[in-house]
């Protein structure tokens, strides 16, 4: 068969046209399914926004809400406060807080303290979840909430006053400055008394560990340091027995000066000298004035006898000198009377005056030695222990 070049274009026109009508018909039906979808778009998200707004205009806790353990999902903020009050006030009321160490004991009621959960804070807070974040924060909120992630605490007011006092009673108590090694020779034997560790109580640490407690039954260990004393029994175990003696007469007659005499004893007596300290008179004594005790007798001033406070202690300082004299013990300051004195020999004297003249020795051994005074009738003895 043969066509004609008319008959083939015809051809071709005819193919071209149902091209084009398929092709708008594809279009046609591309744009009805957009269009479709579009709306079932909005309409799902219209939908969804006003259930998502229906569960956000909820006036109650929303749903998995807990507070300290209890649900408190769906309630109002009064239920809710209500609820708390009556499932954790009388249980408070009826616990405490064990403070302990070692032997030492103290319970510190909550009702003691004035210990009251804030409820209105919890409850406040619990409400505020799905509230605070704008739409889709507190879409989220509510939905996290849904599946019980949200577990609120309560804070605990307590009087501070109180607790401040009780901690400072307990400091108080436990306490002590520690005690130095030391001798007794009263029975004129040489024995060692043991030291005793100080100890304080760290008054910042145990507030805070108070505060971790608040609100359980838990027992706290009171944190405390140790203090060591400056003179251990075992450096004193070295003082085997007397290194140097010696002892004045004075007459019974002038009480101001005998007291004074044995006052300024018993300032000197018990001291420990470690080695290399410096033993000082007037430290020992302090101001020889009427504050401390001190009476008016008969001073030595500018190679005059007069009256003042304090005369007779120069009489202690002079044997001290005398019974350490022939020891070893390294004598750093002394200093002789304008006038010869009665109860030591000649040059044998040393003279004190407060802030001015002073006794002073040195510890030149590698041992501890042990000043023991004594008055013994109408007679001043001094003693020096060592090795």
């Amino acid at each position: 068969m043969r066509y004609t070049g008319g008959v083939l274009m015809k051809r071709g026109e005819e193919m071209r046209t149902r091209v084009e009508r398929a092709k708008r018909r594809r279009q046609k039906a591309l744009r009805t399914m957009a269009i479709v979808i579009i709306l079932s778009t909005i309409t799902l998200s219209a939908t969804g926004y006003i259930y998502a707004s229906k569960l956000l205009e909820k006036e109650v806790i929303y749903d998995g809400v807990s507070i300290g353990g209890i649900d408190v999902g769906n309630m109002t903020k009064e239920q809710a406060k209500a609820e708390l009050e009556e499932l954790y006030s009388r249980p408070l009321s009826e616990k405490k807080l064990v403070l302990r160490y070692d032997d030492y004991m103290k319970e510190i009621s909550y009702s003691d303290i004035g210990a009251e959960y804030d409820y209105d804070e919890a409850v406040e807070k619990a409400f505020e979840i799905g509230r605070s974040d704008g739409f889709f924060g507190n879409l989220g909120s509510v939905l996290k909430a849904k599946s019980g992630d949200f577990e609120l605490s309560m804070t605990m007011k307590t009087d501070r006053g109180r607790i401040d006092k009780i901690l400072q009673s307990v400091k108080s108590e436990l306490d002590r400055d520690p005690v130095d090694a030391t001798i007794d020779a009263s029975s004129g034997e040489i024995a060692v008394v043991e030291e005793q560790n100080g100890q304080t109580v760290d008054i910042k640490l145990l507030d805070k560990k108070v505060k971790e407690g608040l609100g359980s039954e838990a027992e706290v260990e009171i944190p405390v340091k140790l203090e060591q004393p400056k003179i251990k029994s075992e450096e004193l175990r070295e003082i085997k027995s007397q290194i140097g003696h010696y002892s004045t007469s004075f007459s019974s007659s002038d009480a101001g000066r005998n007291h004074n005499i044995l006052l300024s004893s018993e300032s000197i007596d018990g001291k420990i000298i470690m080695p290399g300290e410096i033993f000082s008179f007037n430290d020992s004594t302090g101001l020889r004035d009427r504050a401390n005790g001190y009476k008016e007798s008969i001073i030595i001033v500018n190679k005059k006898p007069v009256p003042g406070v304090g005369g007779g202690v120069c009489q202690t300082s002079s044997t001290l000198y005398n019974a350490i004299a022939n020891t070893g013990l390294e004598v750093v300051e002394r200093h002789n009377h304008s006038l010869p004195v009665g109860y030591v020999p000649r040059g044998m004297d040393a003279t004190v005056s407060d802030n001015t003249l002073d006794f002073r020795f040195r510890n030149s051994f590698d041992y501890p030695v042990f000043i023991k005074s004594d008055i013994v009738g109408n007679t001043v003895q001094v003693r020096i222990y060592g090795k």
